[in-house]
C-alpha cells in the first residue's frame, strides 16, 4: 500500500510538471507587427530596398534575408548603406516595441541596426563593426556600450532580442544568452535626445572598401512585437500542444503504472 501511494504521489508531481510545461511553453511574444521568416521571396516585400542601384544586393537566399555588396558599392557611411528598411504602419510612442532577429555576418565593415523616429532621425543605433567595435555588437552612442563580449562577426547565427520598454526608460538586450538592460535615455546615438516614437527601422551592411566584396548579412528571420503576449509565436518555443502530448503521456503513463500496482497488490 505504501508503495502504491507513492507511486500515485510521483505521478500526480510528474503531472503537474507537465501542466504547469503548458504554460511555460506558451509565453512568448504575439509578432504583430512582423513576422518574417524568409521562406518566399514575398517577405522581401515587406522591406523597402531605399537605394534604387543597391537594389540587386537585398534578396532572399536560402531561406534567409542575404545583403551583400561589391567593388560598385562606394566608400563611406549612410548613402553608400545597403539596408531593408521596414516601416511601421503607426510610429510606436508608448508601451512596448520588440525586435527579434536571428542573423549571421561576415562584415569587415560595420552592421547595424537603426531605430528612426517619425522625421527620420536616428535614435538608438546598435553596431557591430570590425574596428571601433571589435566585432562584437554594441550601442554607438556617446558611451559606445558593448552588449557582449562575444565576437558577432564570425559568421555563425546569433540570436538578437531588443525590448522597448518605453513607459518605464527600459532597453533590454538579449545576445544568444546575454541580457543587458540599461536605459533609453543613456543610449540615444545623439547625446541629450528625448524619446519622441519609433517609425522606421533598418539592418543596414555599411559603406566601406569598394575591394571588400566579400561582407554579407544574412537575417534568418526578423520579427517584431507590440510587446503582446501569445500562446506560441517566440522563435524556438514548441507549440502548446506540444505541451498538452507531453502532458497527455505522462498521465497516459501514470495510469499504465498505477494499474500494475493496484493489480500486484491485491496479489
Amino acid at each position: 500500500m505504501k508503495t502504491l501511494r507513492t507511486v500515485s504521489a510521483i505521478i500526480v508531481v510528474i503531472a503537474m510538471t507537465a501542466v504547469m510545461a503548458i504554460g511555460t511553453f506558451a509565453a512568448g511574444y504575439d509578432w504583430d507587427i512582423l513576422n518574417a521568416d524568409f521562406t518566399s521571396a514575398n517577405d522581401l516585400k515587406k522591406f523597402a530596398v531605399e537605394a534604387e542601384a543597391y537594389k540587386n544586393f537585398v534578396t532572399v537566399k536560402d531561406g534567409a534575408l542575404h545583403i551583400t555588396k561589391d567593388a560598385s558599392v562606394g566608400t563611406g557611411n549612410g548613402a553608400n548603406d545597403i539596408m531593408a528598411v521596414f516601416y511601421l504602419e503607426n510610429a510606436v510612442t508608448s508601451g512596448k516595441l520588440v525586435y527579434s532577429a536571428r542573423i549571421r555576418t561576415k562584415a569587415t565593415s560595420s552592421l547595424f541596426i537603426g531605430f528612426f523616429d517619425s522625421a527620420n532621425k536616428l535614435k538608438i543605433n546598435c553596431v557591430v563593426g570590425s574596428s571601433a567595435q571589435g566585432g562584437v555588437i554594441g550601442i554607438k552612442s556617446s558611451g559606445n556600450n558593448k552588449i557582449s563580449d562575444n565576437a558577432f562577426n564570425d559568421g555563425e547565427w546569433h540570436d538578437v532580442e531588443i525590448v522597448f520598454d518605453i513607459a518605464n526608460d527600459k532597453l533590454i538586450f538579449t545576445v544568444d544568452d546575454e541580457t543587458k538592460t540599461q536605459t533609453i535615455t543613456e543610449n540615444f546615438q545623439s547625446s541629450g535626445d528625448t524619446f519622441s516614437d519609433i517609425k522606421r527601422i533598418t539592418l543596414n551592411l555599411r559603406g566601406g572598401n569598394p575591394a571588400d566584396d566579400t561582407s554579407y548579412i544574412d537575417a534568418d528571420y526578423i520579427r517584431i512585437s507590440s510587446g503582446a503576449e501569445a500562446g506560441n509565436n517566440k522563435p524556438g518555443t514548441p507549440d502548446t500542444s506540444d505541451a498538452t502530448v507531453i502532458a497527455a503521456t505522462v498521465l497516459a503513463a501514470g495510469a499504465v503504472v498505477t494499474a500494475f500496482a493496484v493489480k500486484k497488490h491485491r496479489k
